[in-house]
């Protein structure tokens, strides 16, 4: 997406006001969105997106000095195919509520996201807004939609963890952001120094993965008796 202006809403300038008077500046979303500014309205004077899609994760945000960089996640998965040409930045005015702080929209250079059923997309973008040097700053981050995306989880396997399932052992890993359709890659964290055969051992037991909502779950084809660090990767 060429989006090369991002305005500061009118609605957003209120509340930039009100921040410069000791208010805190509490960004809460993003969205992106397929509409057009309508004839005779100034991106300024935006109050919503045109044409929302979805709503955006916001994972980080970084300030430094007068500006801030707001990081978003984005998926296509359980959305159709859309010419993404908005972009909305939200946050919460201590006398409105949540409004539209910042908005962009970069017209007939929108980039054309395919349906998630056909080619599931991920990644993240920042958006970099300028603010007061006083400006008290947080985020408020929704983590029902956070996700995994192509990264990599860290989990303790404890040999006393496993079960017992007749024939073979099962160990479950929570992971909050893991759904039952992700493609887990397996590694085991190697330690430092010396090569450890009974973890070599016991690695070479693990034979599989698989997510579900909430978990993973690692299958052994014996017990292993060593205690090791999972690393895994996940892709969507």
């Amino acid at each position: 997406m060429a989006f090369t202006n991002f305005y500061l809403t009118d609605k957003g300038a209120t509340l930039q006001a009100r921040v410069q008077a000791g208010a805190t500046l509490t960004f809460t979303k993003a969205a992106c969105g397929k509409g057009d500014v309508p004839a005779g309205t100034l991106p300024t004077a935006m109050t919503a997106l045109a044409n929302k899609v979805k709503d955006l994760a916001i994972s980080n945000i970084v300030r430094s000095g007068k500006t801030a960089t707001i990081r978003m996640q984005f998926t296509n998965k359980d959305t159709t195919a859309f010419n993404w040409k908005e972009i909305g930045l939200y946050a919460t005015d201590p006398v409105e509520g949540e409004i539209l702080y910042c908005y962009g929209n970069c017209g007939a250079n929108a980039d054309a996201i395919p349906a998630g059923s056909s080619t599931l997309m991920e990644f993240t973008m920042n958006m970099v807004v300028q603010i007061s040097t006083s400006t008290d700053m947080t985020l408020t981050i929704d983590d029902s939609l956070i996700y995994a995306t192509n990264r990599d989880i860290s989990a303790a396997l404890p040999a006393s963890g496993w079960v017992d399932k007749t024939g073979y052992f099962t160990q479950d890993v929570t992971a909050a952001a893991i759904v039952g359709t992700d493609k887990p890659i397996l590694d085991f964290v190697h330690p430092d120094g010396a090569i450890n055969k009974t973890l070599e051992k016991d690695w070479s037991k693990i034979y599989k993965i698989v997510s579900s909502e909430g978990k993973l779950t690692i299958y052994a084809s014996a017990k292993p008796t060593s205690d090791f660090t999972i690393q895994v990767k996940v892709v969507r």
